[in-house]
């Protein structure tokens, strides 16, 4: 039963890690498309909006380094959603 008990916190630490791994691996793909995105920001959109990627992308940095992945996560996500609409025509400069 103690071995069982051990298998299973194992089993459990292992689930805890890969997500934790999959969670900064998407934090570093999502930086990576916005720095993508800003090479061209300024001159496929106004100021408001490129201004509005470099800020998002500079906050999801900073939480990064805080370790705050989901925080990071958080803001990538909208930054990139803002511009995918921007770039479909729904307006960037809300």
């Amino acid at each position: 039963m103690k071995y069982k008990s051990m298998l299973v916190a194992s089993i459990a630490v292992s689930i805890f890690s890969i997500q934790s791994q999959a969670a900064e691996t998407l934090c570093d793909i999502n930086l990576q498309k916005l720095d993508e995105v800003l090479l061209t920001a300024t001159q496929r959109f106004g100021a408001d909006t490129t201004s509005y990627l470099t800020q998002t992308r500079k906050e999801a940095v900073e939480a990064q380094e805080a370790g705050d992945i989901d925080k990071c996560i958080g803001f990538t996500q909208q930054a990139l959603s803002r511009f995918e609409n921007a770039s479909m025509g729904g307006g960037g400069n809300k």
